[in-house]
């Protein structure tokens, strides 16, 4: 796996910034930026959202 790669996750959306999104995946809560796994910005606050996060994203905030 090279660290581009991409890792799906269904995560519920808790909160957003202007720059960020809070999801909750498997009962932890994480900020991720916009400007890589997309705005969202039709999505609710309740929603449930599926994620294509990079490796390197995705190890930096302990999803894998």
């Amino acid at each position: 796996m090279s660290r581009d790669d991409l890792n799906t996750f269904d995560a519920e959306l808790m909160a957003h910034s202007e720059d960020a999104i809070l999801v909750e995946i498997d009962s932890e809560e994480v900020w991720l930026p916009k400007s890589v796994v997309g705005d969202f910005d039709d999505a609710e606050v309740g929603d449930f959202i599926t994620l294509d996060v990079p490796e390197w994203l995705a190890e930096d905030r302990g999803l894998i």
